[in-house]
């Protein structure tokens, strides 16, 4: 069977939508519909799962914007997660089937997705960086640049940070980059496992991935329980990976036995309802200090697979995820995501105080417009294959690689370039700052 690919109606080549040709009246032109706030030409394509990545990036800006609203938002990520298990085990799923699936194809649509964006990103915050920090912080920026373009951030906020939660943490710019660090390097590997389980059937396929789940969350759990070293469970891919694994779980699924689910009554709209809820509950009710990830996570993740599995536009929840507002907020949510915690950051960084409300909430809204902003102008253009093909591409992704490579053992080299501060203006303004990068044995500032 195939993967649940539940496509929508797609624009014809005027760029209107068209109702089958079957539903047409003979002889008269079929009516055209209202387009969409969306414009894909993929199948898989459904608009709820950009509503949920929508309720994924809010709970992800109210909690670093700390309004206290939804202490427990950065579940978020885990939900992220989830979703991206899925479409990609559905994408690789459909081209094995079809017996069109590439590697080379494959990679190329990951860093069409991920890098532009990314590389925009991280080349911006030098300037910022470049005013605000003192020179150990601007070396240790530097690095954890390096180790965010090549997918390796993770390693790097596990080995100097040790704890996400950690007060001085919110003032690290690029420590979000550990989740996008995650996902690559789970994919490095996972489209080589499915290559070789799917010879022996979509069957073995499913039952190598539930394993795969448990051993994960097992060694995750396991390791909390031992009192192993802080951070590893929660930076490191071999106890993330279980959290990915869900969503692909999801994306093999029999089809037919899900939608016969769905569609009887009241099965999809609780079930689907039941799992918002949940990930709802968790944003509310965890915090800095609940055990996480382990069981906390699984939580959340379960909701969002159930989610996923069961919204349609037979649900109330699908058609909630599914109107234009969400729909619109989840298309930008990778670029919005890229720049909430450099704008957080380096705004704390330079009023040296916790933010109020207001600052927060202008920092929230900067996120959603920049968002928009590297949606349409850097992620739409670099994913046209059209407009860019894939010799420039690979020569941007390169060039953009060397540059920020060869910009951070510059100021590596210098010190973190303290010539940038005159004598007459003190380089940490009214007080020392503490270096962002190392462990701390102070509190944060209040």
């Amino acid at each position: 069977m195939r993967p649940d690919p539940r496509p929508i109606r797609e624009p014809c080549a005027s760029g209107k939508w068209q109702r089958p040709t079957s539903f047409a009246s003979k002889g008269r032109p079929a009516r055209a519909e209202k387009p969409q706030v969306h414009t894909h030409s993929n199948p898989l394509y459904r608009p709820e799962i950009d509503g949920l990545r929508a309720l994924s990036l809010v709970g992800v800006l109210l909690f670093h914007a700390r309004f206290g609203i939804l202490p427990g938002g950065y579940v978020g990520v885990d939900v992220f997660f989830v979703i991206s298990g899925y479409l990609i085990t559905s994408i690789i799923a459909r081209d094995l089937d079809s017996n069109t699936f590439s590697f080379l194809s494959f990679y190329e649509r990951r860093a069409r997705r991920i890098l532009p964006a990314l590389a925009a990103m991280l080349v911006l915050c030098y300037l910022p960086a470049a005013w605000l920090l003192m020179p150990g912080d601007f070396v240790d920026f530097a690095k954890s640049a390096c180790a965010a373009v090549l997918s390796l951030s993770n390693f790097w906020f596990f080995l100097v940070n040790g704890d996400y939660f950690r007060p001085m943490a919110e003032r690290q710019p690029l420590l979000h980059t550990w989740s996008l660090a995650v996902e690559e390097q789970f994919y490095a590997l996972f489209p080589l496992v499915m290559v070789i389980l799917w010879r022996r059937g979509r069957r073995a396929v499913l039952a190598t991935l539930f394993g795969m789940t448990l051993i994960s969350f097992a060694l995750s759990e396991w390791w909390m329980r031992a009192g192993g070293r802080p951070g590893a469970t929660f930076f490191l891919p071999p106890f993330r990976a279980w959290e990915l694994l869900i969503g692909s779980l999801v994306a093999m699924l029999p089809a037919a036995a899900l939608e016969r689910l769905r569609t009887r009554r009241f099965v999809g709209d609780s079930v689907c309802g039941a799992g918002l809820a949940i990930i709802v509950g968790c944003m509310l009710c965890y915090d800095d200090e609940t055990t996480f990830p382990g069981v906390a996570a699984l939580v959340p993740t379960v909701g969002a697979a159930v989610v996923i599995a069961f919204a349609d536009r037979h649900t109330f929840v699908g058609r909630l995820l599914a109107h234009p507002l969400p729909v619109g907020i989840g298309l930008i949510s990778y670029s919005s995501y890229l720049v909430h915690q450099p704008l957080f950051a380096f705004t704390r960084i330079a009023v040296e105080r916790k933010l109020d409300a207001v600052e927060s909430g202008l920092v929230l809204v900067a996120s959603i417009a920049l968002g928009y902003l590297g949606w349409r102008f850097i992620e739409q253009p670099f994913r046209n294959r059209e407009r860019i093909g894939g010799r420039a591409m690979l020569a941007a992704g390169g060039g953009i690689t060397v540059v920020i490579a060869v910009v951070s053992w510059v100021i590596f080299l210098g010190g973190g370039i303290p010539e940038r501060f005159s004598r007459k203006r003190p380089a940490t303004g009214p007080r020392p700052r503490p270096d962002l990068g190392r462990p701390v044995c102070h509190e944060a500032i209040s």
